[in-house]
């Protein structure tokens, strides 16, 4: 199986701060996908609820848009994992932008302990942006999204930061299966191997 058939569990967060310690998982959305696949994701999402006595920030309402009210339709946290680990099922490889950001949030809701690892290994779309084009003046996901032509109507909420991982993934996955790179490990492996890129002019 190549690259562009394998299936990955992708996975956006949205949280109430910047770690653990100073914030809480508000939003988790995923998908399983496939690079050559154009049909519709089956996306599930769901906000999380939140520890007695804690609430939405100011700043998070402005980028989510979410509200402490939402938090009516909010689910357990264990829940969310149940049904989580029943998608993961056989996979054993994710894909999250920026993955630095919600790995630690993602350790706490499987119970894991800071530097436990997570039950299954995760390749950040940032990062192999970052690589395949260093031209860019930009590798966030809205810019990356747009780069590989994706357009959004509503881009606050994790459900469609899932979509818009999934373009990124598109564009990135036959970009790496030009260099012969056809699995996780190899990916890795490549990764880890390629030198620092040299600085060239952004390209817009």
């Amino acid at each position: 199986m190549g690259l562009l058939e394998r299936e990955f569990l992708l996975i956006d967060c949205q949280t109430t701060g910047m770690r653990p310690s100073s914030g809480h998982l508000l939003e988790i959305a995923w998908s399983v996908v496939r690079a050559d696949s154009s049909e519709p994701l089956k996306k599930k999402s769901f906000l999380v609820r939140l520890p007695e006595g804690a609430g939405i920030p100011r700043r998070v309402t402005e980028i989510t848009g979410l509200t402490d009210a939402d938090l009516a339709e909010a689910v357990e946290p264990a829940e969310i994992l149940r049904l989580l680990q029943q998608d993961l099922g056989r996979l054993d490889w994710a894909l999250i932008h920026y993955a630095q950001f919600e790995k630690p949030f993602l350790t706490q809701l499987f119970g894991l302990a800071p530097d436990e690892p997570l039950p299954f290994e995760v390749l950040c779309t940032h990062q192999l942006a970052k690589k395949l084009l260093p031209r860019l003046p930009s590798q966030n996901i809205r810019g990356l999204a747009g780069h590989f032509g994706a357009k959004f109507h509503e881009f606050k909420r994790a459900a469609s930061h899932v979509q818009a991982t999934h373009e990124i993934w598109r564009g990135l996955a036959p970009m790496l299966a030009q260099k012969e790179i056809e699995t996780p490990q190899q990916i890795r492996k490549w990764m880890s191997a390629q030198p620092k890129t040299k600085a060239e002019p952004y390209e817009y």
